[in-house]
């Protein structure tokens, strides 16, 4: 799969499957980082070395940042909200 149709994809799915509104700025970023994509560009990805996160975090020079943070659990599509206090 190349990049520009894994990117639509990943548009698709967050849309139509977490129900993201199209009209978000993050959306509308993801609609212009897919049209700025070359349709022949294939990364490949086979979870490793320099493809995994940390190696990814590292290199864009962004801290690594838990599920976990100050006592705050974040719980995408479980329904609950999507914050909610950690017990002591």
């Amino acid at each position: 799969m190349t990049d520009q149709r894994f990117l639509l994809w990943l548009h698709s799915r967050l849309q139509h499957k977490h129900g993201e509104d199209p009209r978000i700025d993050f959306m509308h970023r993801l609609r212009a980082i897919i049209a700025s994509t070359s349709a022949d560009q294939d990364t490949p990805n086979d979870g490793r070395g320099k493809q995994s996160e940390g190696a990814l975090m590292k290199k864009l020079n962004l801290p690594m940042v838990p599920h976990c943070v100050l006592g705050v659990r974040l719980n995408f599509g479980t329904g609950r909200p999507p914050l909610r206090k950690e017990k002591a």
